[in-house]
């Protein structure tokens, strides 16, 4: 996303357990907002929610 020029990047436990996403090369994201596949702003925030790998 940031090769694209959005920088406004959010992320969130997806789970609903408040994590936070310290080191997050363990996480993978399962969904974010705006959907994947259009286009938005450069000033956008996108939301990255994500699950911890191996739960």
């Amino acid at each position: 996303m940031q090769a694209a020029g959005l920088y406004m990047l959010a992320e969130e436990d997806a789970t609903g357990q408040g994590r936070a996403l310290v080191w997050d090369r363990n996480w993978t994201v399962v969904s974010q907002s705006p959907k994947l596949g259009g286009r938005v702003a450069p000033d956008t925030t996108i939301v990255l929610r994500s699950k911890k790998d191996n739960e």
